[in-house]
């Protein structure tokens, strides 16, 4: 779901809605802290997880998008330790 809504958001921002994209990014985050409590040792839901709180920083101020690179950068890293064959998260 995090990714499903994420995908939705930016196609939304390139319709021009930015409001929409704005409100989907911030479910999106909503999605991956879910599904990082039903399971904390899946890669694509930390890969994700920190996609969508980098892109929530579009909407955030200067603390809070400091704040959430912290929480992109240990999501990330976790995500490669669990998946370390998988490029993408380079």
């Amino acid at each position: 779901m995090c990714k499903s809504m994420y995908l939705m958001a930016v196609a939304e921002g390139q319709n021009g809605d930015s409001a929409k994209k704005q409100q989907m990014i911030f479910d999106a985050v909503d999605f991956g802290e879910k599904a990082l409590e039903i399971d904390e040792f899946n890669s694509e839901g930390h890969k994700w997880y920190a996609i969508v709180i980098g892109s929530r920083g579009e909407y955030l101020g200067i603390k809070e998008k400091i704040l959430d690179g912290f929480e992109f950068k240990k999501h990330i890293d976790r995500a490669s330790e669990l998946a370390p064959q998988d490029h993408t998260i380079r």
